[in-house]
């Protein structure tokens, strides 16, 4: 069975926002793209915010 890994890549966008990529190495499972907002440590993407502390 092949091992499948996972990649995190991330890029400083917009000031205080950072882009976070889960990329999967399984071409057929889709990576996940979040925000996260340093300003207001939060995570976010296209749906509501998933963390705040």
């Amino acid at each position: 069975m092949k091992r499948k890994a996972l990649r995190i890549m991330a890029g400083l966008i917009a000031g205080k926002r950072i882009a976070i990529t889960l990329a999967n190495s399984d071409h057929a499972a889709a990576d996940v793209r979040v925000l996260y907002d340093s300003e207001e440590n939060v995570i976010k993407d296209t749906y509501p915010i998933y963390h705040k502390q």
